[in-house]
C-alpha cells in the first residue's frame, strides 16, 4: 500500500513539474506593465516595442502605422517621440520564428529643429537582437569596425555631399534674415561656401558642416512560423522609402547608395 502511495505521489509531482515548465515556456509576454509599449500587428500576431516615452501619455498617439504591401511603416508624430534603438521587442505569441535588424545609416543635418533632415546617402548595417531581445542602441552600433571602415573609405564623398547640403540649405535663407537670427551660421556659411575640393578635406563634419552620424530608418524583418516575411520600418525622417536591397560592392567596400 505504501509503495502504491509513493508511486502515485511521484507521478503527481512529475505532472505538476511538466505543467509548470510548459506554462513557463509558452509565456512570451513577461509579467510587466505594457502601457509604455507600442503594439504592432503582424500576420495574425503582434510584437510590442518599448518602453517608449509618450508626448501625450498614450503611446498610440505618438506614432502612425501605415501598411504598404508587406511593409509596415512606423512614423513619429512628434520629433520628440522615442526612437526604437535600445528598446525591447516582446513577442505576443509563438508565431514569430526569426527577427533580423537593418540600420539605414546616414548623416543627420542639424540645420533646423522643425524636422529631421538626412543627407542623401545610405549605408545598410545588419545585426540581430541581443540575448535580452533588445534592439542594439545606435551608440553601440556606430563604433563597429565595419561602419568605421566604411566611413573612412568614403570620407571624401561624404564631405562633398554634406557640403552641398549645407550650402543649399543656407543659400535659400535671405542674407539679412540669417545674419540677424544666426550670426554664427551666417559667418560659417560665408567661410566655407566657396572652398576648393582640397580645402573641403580639412572640414569637420560636425563642427563645420553640422552633420552627425545617425540612422534614418530601422528595418525589422520578421519571419513567421509559416515562413511569411513581414517588414516593420521605423523611419526618423517620416519618409516611406522603398525597400533597400543589398548594396553593390566595389573592390574594397560597399558604395554609398545615392537615392
Amino acid at each position: 500500500m505504501k509503495s502504491s502511495t509513493y508511486i502515485i505521489l511521484f507521478l503527481f509531482s512529475i505532472l505538476i513539474s511538466c505543467q509548470n515548465k510548459e506554462q513557463k515556456n509558452s509565456s512570451t509576454i513577461p509579467t510587466k506593465d505594457l502601457k509604455d509599449y507600442l503594439e504592432i500587428q503582424i500576420e495574425n500576431s503582434s510584437i510590442l516595442i518599448g518602453k517608449l516615452n509618450s508626448m501625450n501619455e498614450n503611446i498610440k498617439d505618438d506614432y502612425t502605422i501605415i501598411k504598404e504591401k508587406d511593409t509596415l511603416f512606423v512614423i513619429k508624430n512628434f520629433l520628440e517621440s522615442d526612437d526604437f534603438d535600445g528598446k525591447e521587442i516582446i513577442l505576443k505569441d509563438k508565431n514569430v520564428k526569426e527577427i533580423k535588424l537593418k540600420y539605414n545609416i546616414s548623416y543627420h543635418f542639424n540645420g533646423t529643429e522643425k524636422e529631421n533632415i538626412f543627407l542623401n546617402l545610405s549605408y545598410l548595417y545588419s545585426t540581430n537582437l541581443d540575448s535580452k531581445n533588445l534592439i542594439p542602441s545606435f551608440k553601440d552600433i556606430e563604433n563597429r569596425k565595419e561602419i568605421i571602415s566604411y566611413l573612412a573609405q568614403n570620407k571624401s564623398a561624404i564631405k562633398e555631399i554634406a557640403h552641398n547640403k549645407y550650402i543649399n540649405y543656407y543659400q535659400n535663407i535671405p542674407e539679412n534674415e540669417l545674419k540677424n537670427c544666426c550670426i554664427t551660421d551666417y559667418q560659417n556659411y560665408n567661410r566655407i561656401k566657396n572652398l576648393s575640393e582640397s580645402e573641403l578635406e580639412a572640414l569637420n563634419l560636425e563642427n563645420d558642416l553640422g552633420v552627425f552620424l545617425d540612422y534614418k530608418s530601422l528595418i525589422i524583418e520578421i519571419t513567421t512560423n509559416s515562413n511569411k516575411k513581414m517588414i516593420v520600418t521605423f523611419t526618423k525622417d517620416n519618409k516611406r522609402e522603398p525597400k533597400i536591397e543589398q548594396q553593390k560592392k566595389t573592390k574594397t567596400h560597399q558604395k554609398i547608395l545615392i537615392q
